[in-house]
């Protein structure tokens, strides 16, 4: 281990100063911008001295975790912010990953305003933010969940973006400014269309699963109506309906088996549930991912003959 002993500087200074560089890092789930340590009174041997010791590990270009390497996922969104600039903030994928509304994968999507060439492990975006679409979640600057849905309009299919909007409906994320008002400030950004059509909708489909996703997408390409409700659990004409959607003028439940109902119990009770249901009137259809992809087009000739038009 390097002794760290900078001329002229005594130990108990040494030691306000890494209680110092300790605060920032806490505050920033265990990383620290170069930038920041300058301004708390670190000079650049210091810092040098400190990488040398094993004290801060780069991360990227000016960013460093403090005391060792490992950090949690927020505390590298964190420093990709930071690697980004004093303005930058968390964006698009990442975004969506932070507040929860959909899963993670690859490298952190960063917005900044000045353009400047890409970095590796980072994906940068450019363009000048509103401070109406910028928040904070756990500590990190990030685009507010409207301005995330937005940018996510350019690149996710549809019905993804469904879900990710279903699901910042039913956590009751909200920000600073809407999605309409979002559209009608840029009404020309790439994926408008899709956020046009998403805030036509009527009713929010918030899906658990990537097959009932795949059914609204289905109902839609096959001009067949989309259910009134999905994820149903609740008393419905005087019969309590769990279901994976229902039509409730048709009397009917859709029930979507992708592999999850494979246990003989929950075999066996699905079909009691499904007399049951028979005897008060409602009729089920069970839709495998095979009907749904693979003989697509008796399916939906059934459920057209099957709804009222």
């Amino acid at each position: 281990m390097v002794e760290l002993r900078p001329v002229g500087l005594a130990q108990p200074q040494l030691r306000r100063l890494d209680r110092a560089i300790a605060i920032v890092a806490a505050g920033q789930h265990g990383v620290v911008a170069r930038r920041q340590l300058l301004a708390i009174g670190a000079t650049r041997h210091e810092v040098q001295g400190r990488i040398a010791a094993g004290r801060l590990h780069p991360l990227y270009r000016g960013v460093y975790a403090v005391g060792h390497p490992l950090l949690s996922q927020r505390g590298r969104w964190m420093a990709a912010v930071l690697t980004a600039g004093p303005n930058a903030v968390l964006s698009h994928r990442a975004a969506a990953a932070l507040w929860e509304l959909r899963p993670w994968s690859g490298v952190p999507h960063v917005t900044i305003a000045a353009r400047r060439p890409q970095r590796h492990g980072l994906h940068l975006h450019f363009g000048a933010l509103a401070d109406d679409e910028i928040d904070t979640c756990n500590g990190i600057p990030v685009t507010s969940v409207a301005r995330t849905i937005a940018d996510l309009a350019a690149t996710l299919p549809f019905t993804s973006l469904e879900r990710v909007h279903a699901e910042a409906d039913y956590l009751q994320l909200t920000s600073p400014v809407s999605l309409r008002v979002l559209l009608r400030r840029a009404p020309g950004r790439p994926g408008s269309p899709n956020v046009r059509r998403l805030l036509g909708r009527a009713t929010v489909y918030r899906t658990r699963t990537e097959m009932e996703a795949d059914f609204l997408a289905f109902c839609d390409e096959r001009r067949l109506p989309r259910p009134d409700a999905t994820n149903v659990s609740r008393e419905i004409h005087g019969r309590r309906i769990e279901a994976d959607a229902v039509y409730v003028k048709a009397r009917l439940i859709i029930e979507l088996d992708g592999g999850s109902h494979t246990t003989t119990s929950r075999f066996h009770s699905d079909r009691a549930r499904d007399r049951g249901n028979l005897v008060d009137g409602w009729r089920t259809i069970r839709i495998t991912s095979r009907h749904l992809f693979h003989e697509a087009d008796e399916l939906a000739a059934d459920l057209h003959a099957l709804l009222p038009r």
